[in-house]
């Protein structure tokens, strides 16, 4: 792809890259709240957990796969 021209662009390319990237923006934050649930249903999960559990959740929130983790 090559450069573009801003003399050539128009506002129904504007309004259309614009839909775009609200979605995008809507899609990755959605997959954030996603992630910190995860996070903190692993956090629910430690407390009251053995020593080597604990580590085991602590090692996944960090790693920020929300795996579950078996107990």
């Amino acid at each position: 792809m090559g450069p573009i021209e801003l003399d050539k662009i128009t506002i129904t390319d504007l309004e259309e890259e614009s839909t775009k990237l609200k979605n995008k923006i809507d899609e990755l934050e959605k997959e954030m709240e996603s992630l910190e649930k995860k996070k903190k249903q692993l956090f629910k999960e430690a407390i009251g957990a053995d020593k080597d559990t604990k580590r085991k959740l602590a090692q996944e929130i960090k790693s920020g796969n929300g795996n579950e983790v078996e107990i």
